[in-house]
């Protein structure tokens, strides 16, 4: 997995975990199809905000970035992507 680290005028990250760690904050979103699941995750992180998305629990791609837009705006991406390919939102 690649991450990559940008910049835009935006809420800054608050400070990470209390271990000096990155720290899962919240589920943005979940999608489910048959036999597979996939979230969307935010995270706080020493360089930023971190946003990974995985199906059936594994991170298949993730983003770092010192502004939080760049964040909301590839996890909206991600959605649009996986509901035109035929995912569904779950529980909403």
């Amino acid at each position: 997995m690649q991450l990559r680290v940008e910049s835009a005028p935006q809420m800054r990250s608050p400070a990470y975990g209390p271990q000096g760690q990155p720290e899962r904050l919240r589920v943005l979103w979940a999608l489910t199809k048959p036999g597979s699941f996939a979230t969307c995750e935010l995270w706080i992180h020493p360089q930023g905000w971190q946003v990974q998305l995985k199906v059936n629990a594994s991170t298949i791609a993730g983003s770092l970035h010192r502004e939080y837009s760049p964040v909301q705006e590839l996890a909206d991406r991600w959605r649009v992507e996986l509901v035109a390919k035929g995912w569904l939102t779950v529980g909403r």
